[in-house]
């Protein structure tokens, strides 16, 4: 597991140079906006890595040390389920009948999804070829342990408490309405949801991401 504990060395964050590693399904968006209120600025792309003006998740490639870098993980059974459940209000919403073909359920999705090489269909029919890393492991977005600070979707309180410590005032006082509810009602948890042949993947593909941020298999 990944020692956050001394995070001395990381350049303190002021409203010129925080930087988020936006890792997609981790409340990340949320977080995002909460921050663009935070600092002033309307501008994503100006707390984000660089890319394309569209879109906030990118991976950073290049650290220096001037950012202050952060970004939010999740347990890889729950970012998968939040994966496939709003990719398939998506492919519901726009009718689209790929998804109703190639998609029976989320234990196919993810079946699918990383069969090596993946399903063509997740590569040209929805990530258009050029957001592969929608479904990389949180470990592969980050790149530089040591100069990214890491949050975690479950535990969100923390990141709203460090950013507090350093931005007072009645807009670091607000909250984020983040749901903690799980999609299905009555589930304890989003690992009830797989069958053992998607355990078995989950657990191989996400291994990193287990190991480096304590989640159990």
């Amino acid at each position: 597991m990944v020692d956050q504990r001394n995070t001395d060395h990381m350049v303190s964050p002021n409203k010129q140079n925080i930087k988020m590693i936006h890792i997609n399904k981790t409340a990340g968006t949320s977080v995002l906006e909460w921050l663009l209120h935070l600092v002033d600025t309307g501008n994503k792309s100006n707390l984000t890595g660089k890319g394309e003006a569209n879109s906030s998740h990118r991976i950073i490639e290049d650290f220096d040390n001037k950012h202050f870098y952060f970004t939010i993980v999740r347990n890889p059974y729950d970012r998968l389920a939040s994966h496939y459940f709003h990719w398939e209000s998506q492919g519901k919403h726009r009718n689209q009948r790929w998804w109703r073909d190639d998609v029976k359920d989320l234990d196919d999705f993810v079946q699918k999804a990383y069969e090596y090489p993946p399903k063509l269909f997740i590569k040209e029919k929805y990530l258009h070829k050029h957001q592969p890393e929608f479904i990389q492991s949180c470990t592969e977005w980050i790149r530089d342990f040591d100069k990214v600070k890491i949050f975690k979707t479950e535990e969100l309180d923390e990141l709203l408490e460090f950013f507090r410590q350093h931005f007072k005032g009645k807009k670091a006082d607000a909250n984020l309405g983040v749901s903690k509810k799980t999609k299905t009602k009555g589930l304890k948890s989003y690992k009830d949801l797989y069958n053992e042949k998607s355990k078995s993947i989950i657990k191989r593909v996400f291994d990193d991401d287990f190991k480096n941020f304590g989640y159990e298999k």
